[in-house]
């Protein structure tokens, strides 16, 4: 594979030419928790916010703050890609992937990560794009990308017990103090309105806690009056907090979403089946594919409370030599269009 990405780099010097960029966009790393016990797993996914021609190419590194509190023991590729590469460490995991096939706009979900909890503590997670191409190999401008938090916390620490993954109720204990702060649902923005069922809907919440001491929100996501996701958010003392929630729908239709009981909209679910292969690849191993899409997933940046609010950012023809399954080839092509253009931009 090393070999095949120097061999793309070597025709890239020769024939580099002006690539249009497939569009711009954000990518984000979400959860469906914050917080997790000693020993205990969960799930991060990084997410391209916003899909035109879907993705077909991506080179990304996830890292985490601090090792020591918790470790990546896993990665699963999203899109099925037919050539993957990955070097899985405690605290960070490089990936690459060509010739994934995802849905074609809205939310798709690249790369899944497993996390482990070591110690109890914090850690942050941060993703790096080094290259981010559509089905047609053509790049993505990443205008921003966001990371994630997660609190590690010692085994049975919550009173009575219960499962580490969307602690409710506002229970404090489980997170290590007994917060007082009072949180407010200062927006709520439905980010999409039309998906697929194999993509997802994300709702945007912005959270204040102007209180001298850490709060929790419990947010509910509704559609059509059925709760779809639901969670406890934590916000630090005079902090604010902006929180991505998912969920992808199982039936086409429309659906009245809202979050707390505020209304949203209504997001149009069509029928659009993206098909995928599962695999895992555990630390030091390549697979050939992988994929995973969690049915609800949310995603947080935090800011001071006196800083601002950071802001949010059809198909066209496509090339029949991107999907035609000629092979390596086909692959040294697509990575060579892919990096030209990032480089082409660096220059």
């Amino acid at each position: 594979m090393a070999t095949l990405v120097v061999a793309a780099l070597v025709v890239l010097v020769a024939t580099a030419g002006v690539v249009t960029a497939a569009g711009s966009t954000t990518v984000s790393i979400t959860s469906r928790t914050d917080t997790v016990d000693v020993s205990e797993t969960t799930t991060f996914e990084v997410v391209l916010e916003s899909a035109d021609g879907g993705v077909g190419v991506y080179s990304l590194d996830v890292a985490l703050s601090d090792p020591s509190v918790a470790t990546i023991s896993g990665v699963e590729f999203g899109g099925s890609p037919n050539l993957t590469e990955s070097n899985v460490e405690a605290g960070s995991a490089n990936v690459r992937a060509a010739r994934a096939d995802t849905a074609d706009t809205g939310p798709v979900t690249v790369l899944t990560v497993t996390v482990r909890g070591e110690r109890a503590g914090s850690t942050n997670l941060s993703v790096t794009v080094n290259a981010l191409g559509d089905e047609q190999g053509i790049d993505y401008d990443v205008t921003g990308t966001s990371g994630a938090s997660l609190t590690v916390s010692e085994a049975n620490s919550a009173s009575g017990g219960g499962d580490a993954p969307d602690r409710g109720g506002g229970g404090g204990s489980a997170l290590g103090e007994d917060p007082s702060g009072e949180v407010e649902v200062v927006d709520a923005t439905l980010l999409n309105e039309t998906v697929a069922t194999d993509a997802g809907v994300v709702a945007r919440v912005d959270l204040a806690n102007n209180d001298p001491v850490r709060g929790i929100v419990s947010l509910n996501l509704t559609a059509n009056g059925s709760t779809v996701t639901e969670r406890s958010v934590a916000v630090a003392a005079s902090t604010e907090r902006t929180v991505f929630l998912r969920h992808e729908f199982d039936r086409p239709g429309t659906y009245e979403v809202s979050v707390n009981g505020v209304a949203l909209g209504a997001v149009s679910v069509t029928a659009e089946a993206t098909p995928t292969r599962t695999g895992t690849t555990t630390p030091g191993q390549t697979t050939d594919s992988a994929t995973v899409s969690p049915n609800t997933t949310t995603d947080d940046t935090v800011t001071p409370a006196d800083a601002e609010r950071p802001e949010t950012a059809g198909d066209g023809d496509r090339s029949p030599s991107a999907r035609d399954g000629s092979g390596f080839g086909l692959f040294v092509t697509v990575v060579s269009v892919l990096v030209s253009g990032l480089l082409l931009r660096r220059v």
